[in-house]
């Protein structure tokens, strides 16, 4: 926020850059905020009623004679926060008498009364419990098929890990041999068109599909209990092929595409596929004349099934 003084108010400075229109400054635009882009977020908020919804997983077990500052407003200081790219509690100490912040939390931009400090924030983020974290993650689930008004034919849901580096000593971040850096290894659920139905924050040193069955689990029970009929397909790479995730489909009848890493069972099955592609990419390398370029990212497909349970058939793919 950029703040003018009394004194700078009536100064005017006037630059001449050679052009037709003559070029001045002035200080009397009052309180100034570059995060004009949050009344968008705003807007969502308050169509999709997120944060209203979600401030009642929320338990407040602080003394109301002290309280200043509701749960749904400090929800919603730092999600809006988080949204303009001040991830660091700390800049709430300066946001906090932001005029944009100020007007998405329903205060005058004028009023004395300034949003919540950091150190009420912290203690906001600290006091949620286990069991408050669950509500939160079973909420997205909630408010996802809340927005069909009658049960989709299809939905997807991909399954993914991501790395989240650190700059510092955050509490369970640790360094992670595949990505070479201090980080965290937070769990994502989406489905095919980007809307988030689980976001689980883990430590550095989990691998990726440490305990993920268990937290796809519930996703895929609420939507399955919601939606019986519904097609239900997941996609993962190579890093989720594990027994625990194919039981987990298996059991609410998920047509899963995972990947594979390389074995002895599908080299076995790819052999021909493998040595009809080698034949292929020999015959390109010759140096003959063709009418038409063939481009160098070629590949051969092959696909073949295998039945895991009457209702539930489920497709392995090799490529090359």
């Amino acid at each position: 926020m950029t703040k003018c003084t009394e004194a700078a108010a009536g100064v005017q400075l006037s630059f001449d850059f050679g052009t037709r229109r003559p070029v001045v400054g002035m200080f009397n635009g009052g309180q100034i905020s570059s995060d004009g882009g949050l009344v968008l977020i705003k807007q969502v908020d308050q169509k999709l009623k997120l944060t209203e919804e979600m401030s009642l997983c929320l338990g407040d077990r602080r003394d109301a004679a002290y309280v200043r500052h509701s749960m749904q407003s400090l929800l919603q200081q730092r999600i809006y926060g988080i949204a303009a790219g001040y991830e660091d509690c700390n800049d709430a100490g300066s946001l906090r008498k932001d005029p944009m912040h100020k007007i998405c939390l329903g205060k005058e931009p004028t009023d004395s009364e300034s949003l919540s400090s950091q150190p009420t924030l912290s203690r906001f983020e600290n006091g949620v419990t286990e069991d408050e974290n669950r509500f939160l993650q079973t909420f997205l689930v909630h408010s996802y098929i809340q927005r069909f008004r009658r049960a989709p034919r299809q939905i997807v849901l991909d399954v993914d890990t991501t790395c989240d580096p650190v700059h510092g000593y955050q509490q369970l971040s640790f360094f992670n041999g595949f990505y070479h850096k201090d980080c965290y290894i937070p769990l994502f659920v989406f489905d095919q068109h980007g809307y988030p139905l689980l976001a689980r924050l883990r430590p550095g040193n989990f691998a990726p599909a440490e305990n993920a069955a268990a937290e796809v689990r519930e996703v895929v029970r609420l939507l399955r209990e919601a939606w019986p009929k519904t097609k239900i397909e997941l996609r993962a790479d190579a890093a989720f092929c594990n027994r625990d995730f194919y039981a987990l489909c298996e059991e609410y009848c998920v047509i899963y595409y995972i990947g594979l890493k390389s074995n002895h069972a599908l080299r076995c099955k790819t052999k021909e596929l493998l040595d009809a592609s080698e034949s292929t990419r020999r015959f390109m390398d010759q140096p003959i004349k063709l009418q038409e370029p063939i481009g160098e990212d070629e590949k051969s497909v092959f696909a073949f099934r295998r039945s895991a349970k009457a209702a539930c058939k489920n497709a392995l793919r090799a490529k090359s």
